[in-house]
């Protein structure tokens, strides 16, 4: 059994076959009360890179969801109701839907590895209503030197409450450039999924807009449909509040070009030789191509061995000479001696 809003499941040391399929057993109860025949909807959302960071997958990969936090509980808290509103207000399809047995528990088999959604819903016993919050969960849950390929987990619940009025609230998370923002924002409201009106959040409204409601059953949620360029969103919803932030996307640094080679010693022509163009694929007296111009074929290179072996043999002659003259000074001097 884990706990929820654990950190992602690098398995660093234990290799896993890419074919392996894993299994998630979620328990639904409140104290020693079942909840059964709740429909569980979970959803495939994200796979580790080879740099072992979570990349959302198509379809979410679509939409500007801010991941950042993705390593703390209350980061994943507001990744898991971001995503879950983009479930509702683009009706996307759960990547498995099981219901609960009368023990209140649900087992999914055959999951691919990568995070995973499970979808948040309200149950009701003759205590009052619950609340199971949206939530994320890894497969495989990682250990200290393994790792589980059957996840079972008990989902938190709160006591819930329907507010006669929510609220949304619009936020930004972009202090070092606030010229960037737009003038306004288009926020939808949900209701079931289902599209109910669409609102505008400005400087006016204080960014913010609320509504009454006479379904008490209903769910609400809201949605940003178009975020401004540079920035990504997280939604979060408290009771009878959404707040939606946009946060300046990070830049991506460009990679920096690889530095000059070393400064060839005084006297020594760099690469090219003189700088003048010249034929590129015929050598020239610098011994690379477009130097001084002169045609390699006047020049002695590295590996003529007839200019080589001709100096050689000069050389030798020249120096027997000298000696023998040397051999006959000596003997001259020798007799003058004796004379």
């Amino acid at each position: 059994m884990i706990g929820l809003g654990m950190g992602r499941g690098e398995c660093a040391a234990a290799e896993i076959d890419p074919a392996e399929s894993f299994n998630l057993t979620l328990f639904y109860t409140q104290k020693e009360n079942a909840f059964a025949d709740l429909q569980i909807d979970i959803y495939r959302v994200a796979e580790l890179d080879p740099d072992g960071e979570y990349r959302l997958i198509e379809p979410f990969a679509e939409y500007p969801i801010n991941m950042r936090g993705i390593d703390s509980i209350s980061g994943r808290q507001k990744i898991a109701q971001t995503i879950r509103h983009y479930v509702a207000a683009n009706q996307i399809a759960a990547y498995q839907s099981l219901n609960t047995d009368d023990r209140g528990t649900v087992s999914f088999a055959g999951l691919e590895k990568g995070l995973y959604l499970v979808a948040g819903i309200t149950a009701r016993n003759n205590n009052g209503a619950f609340a199971f919050g949206d939530f994320l969960i890894d497969l495989p849950v990682s250990a200290e030197s393994d790792y589980d390929s059957d996840v079972r987990a008990n989902p938190k619940y709160t006591p819930h409450t329907s507010p006669a009025k929510y609220t949304v609230v619009k936020l930004w998370d972009d202090a070092a450039a606030a010229d960037q923002r737009p003038a306004s924002v288009d926020v939808d409201i949900l209701k079931n999924g289902v599209f109910e009106k669409r609102v505008v959040l400005n400087n006016a409204n204080a960014w913010s807009y609320s509504w009454q409601v006479e379904d008490s059953k209903g769910i609400w949620s809201v949605m940003e449909p178009n975020v401004a360029e540079g920035y990504q969103v997280s939604i979060t919803g408290n009771g009878a509040a959404f707040i939606i932030t946009n946060t300046k996307a990070p830049t991506i640094p460009e990679k920096p070009e690889p530095p000059d080679g070393p400064e060839p010693p005084d006297g020594l022509e760099p690469p090219g030789g003189s700088g003048t163009i010249g034929d590129p694929g015929t050598p020239t007296a610098s011994g690379t191509p477009g130097g001084s111009g002169v045609p390699a074929t006047d020049v002695p290179r590295t590996g003529d061995t007839a200019p080589l072996l001709l100096y050689v043999v000069i050389m030798s002659v020249s120096g027997f000479g000298l000696m023998m003259l040397g051999v006959l000074w000596l003997r001259e001097r020798k007799n003058d001696e004796k004379r």
